[in-house]
């Protein structure tokens, strides 16, 4: 369960990164001060920075369980999702995406988060997909909840999201 597969859905084109893709992470994603506000991290806040994470998810796709997808609506970019924390013993993966100024809003969110997941359990055998989302930020909860995933656990400022009845904590 590794490597990457180009994913379609009815409206995005879910492809590998390259490093043609950094200046276009830097300015979307790097450079949108709401992209990052709730989890007060921006791997592309500068064009070393976003080189450096490109780099390293290339280097990843040989890791066991570590997809990253570019996301494009119509040949434009319109976001990223990855999966990682992959944990064999308990089947589970983590998910997180990010939507472009320009597209969100527009149900993309939905779409790639469902298609992910689906992907996730239907064609890599995940049994846990999991995620996170800030209290406040009210349009991914809701994201995340169309996509299935139901909040499984409360911590201070943020809720963890899985799928399945039975989810333990790893």
């Amino acid at each position: 369960m590794n490597g990457m597969r180009v994913l379609i859905t009815n409206h995005l084109v879910m492809k590998k990164e390259t490093l043609d893709d950094v200046k276009t992470l830097y300015e979307r994603l790097g450079q949108d001060p709401e992209q990052y506000s709730f989890t007060g991290k921006n791997p592309f806040a500068t064009m070393e920075s976003a080189e450096e994470t490109v780099r390293r998810d290339i280097a990843g796709y040989e890791e066991e369980g570590k997809y990253v997808w570019l996301l494009t609506y119509s040949g434009d970019f319109a976001g990223r999702i990855e999966t990682y924390d992959y944990d064999p013993e308990n089947s589970s993966i983590e998910i997180e995406y990010s939507i472009d100024a320009k597209y969100r809003g527009q149900g993309l969110g939905k779409e790639v988060v469902c298609a992910v997941v689906s992907f996730m359990l239907n064609s890599e055998g995940i049994k846990h997909v999991n995620a996170w989302a800030a209290k406040d930020d009210q349009p991914s909860i809701k994201i995340l909840e169309d996509a299935g995933l139901k909040v499984v656990k409360e911590e201070d400022a943020r809720y963890i999201f899985s799928n399945p009845e039975d989810w333990k904590e790893e």
